[in-house]
C-alpha cells in the first residue's frame, strides 16, 4: 500500500487503552489493560530497579532475577482492580499472591509476551 492509499484515523477513532473485566484461571475476577510504560515512568511509579531495566534496552544481558522484576511489575501494573503491588501493602493484593496461571494468562491477553 502506498501512502496515497491510507486514511489516517480519526481521533475520535483511535484504539483506546480501555480495562476489560477478565475472569483468571484461578477464577479469579480482575479489571486489567495493558500498562503504559511512559505514563508510568513519567508519574515516577517505577521503582528505580525496575526503571533502569527498562531504559537499558539491551545494553547488558538481564539475569533471570531481574526479568522476573520486569514481568512482575508490567503484570502488577496491569491490574486496575484489585490493585496489584509488589510488596505486601493493606488493601492491595501482592503480586506474590496470583498464582503463575493467572499471570500467564494476563500476560497473554494483554499481549506482553
Amino acid at each position: 500500500m502506498t501512502d496515497n492509499e491510507l486514511t489516517p484515523t480519526p481521533a475520535a477513532e483511535w484504539p483506546k487503552n480501555v480495562a476489560q473485566t477478565v475472569t483468571l484461571p484461578s477464577g479469579g475476577v480482575a479489571k486489567v489493560k495493558r500498562p503504559d510504560s511512559f505514563a508510568l515512568i513519567r508519574a515516577g511509579k517505577v521503582p528505580k530497579k525496575v526503571a533502569a531495566l527498562m531504559m537499558s534496552q539491551g545494553e547488558k544481558p538481564v539475569t533471570e532475577a531481574e526479568a522476573i522484576t520486569l514481568v512482575e511489575f508490567l503484570i502488577a501494573a496491569s491490574f486496575v482492580d484489585p490493585v496489584v503491588t509488589l510488596t505486601r501493602t493493606a488493601g492491595s493484593l501482592c503480586i506474590r499472591d496470583i498464582g503463575d496461571d493467572d499471570k500467564a494468562a494476563v500476560m497473554t491477553l494483554l499481549g506482553l509476551v
